[in-house]
């Protein structure tokens, strides 16, 4: 039986929210997939050291693929918060120009 490890690097960059949760789901598969090669690693016809160290490099993939996609998950939280703060701001920003505009032209108040 002849099991492969392949690397994939994904850099973590700022893009829109839907690429992010499309690159969790592609890390989600991947982990699926590596832990299946941990799994088809028991019944291959290896020897025991060879396996060790497969078994050792699968589980260390898996890690790498985990790392990512929290990296991932905080940066798709963080942009979430970003959007209601400036949904926020553009609303506390627009009550304000409301609160500041005279109620009728040519109007004034006068307090005593």
């Amino acid at each position: 039986m002849s099991l492969s490890i392949s690397s994939s690097s994904s850099s973590v960059s700022t893009s829109s929210s839907a690429n992010v949760g499309a690159q969790i789901q592609r890390l989600q598969q991947q982990i699926k997939d590596t832990q299946q090669k941990l799994k088809d690693l028991s019944s291959s016809d290896m020897d025991a050291e060879s396996k060790q160290r497969m078994s050792d490099l699968l589980q260390a993939q898996i890690q790498v693929l985990q790392a990512q996609m929290e990296a991932l998950q905080r940066q798709q939280a963080q942009q979430a918060q970003d959007a209601a703060a400036r949904k926020q701001a553009a609303a506390q920003g627009a009550d304000a120009a409301t609160a500041q505009k005279p109620a009728s032209p040519g109007r004034v108040d006068v307090y005593v």
